[in-house]
């Protein structure tokens, strides 16, 4: 669980209300790899491609190296 005053959580709320959001998802992947949080970015990332297994941009976002 990320802190209360954590500066990506209206983000995290954001997709929490539209789960299936792909550009949504990746800003939020892309803002927590930019934090140094790669591992919290893989699981985003993880979560949409089980959720939206089909959308090429998701799969490519977890192919590149962090």
């Amino acid at each position: 669980m990320p802190p209360a005053d954590d500066p990506l959580t209206p983000l995290r709320e954001a997709l929490a209300v539209s789960p299936t959001n792909v550009p949504l998802r990746l800003h939020l992947a892309e803002s927590l790899a930019a934090a140094g949080r790669a591992g919290d970015a893989e699981t985003v990332l993880k979560d949409g491609f089980a959720r939206t297994p089909n959308d090429a941009r998701l799969e490519l976002a977890l192919a590149r190296p962090t």
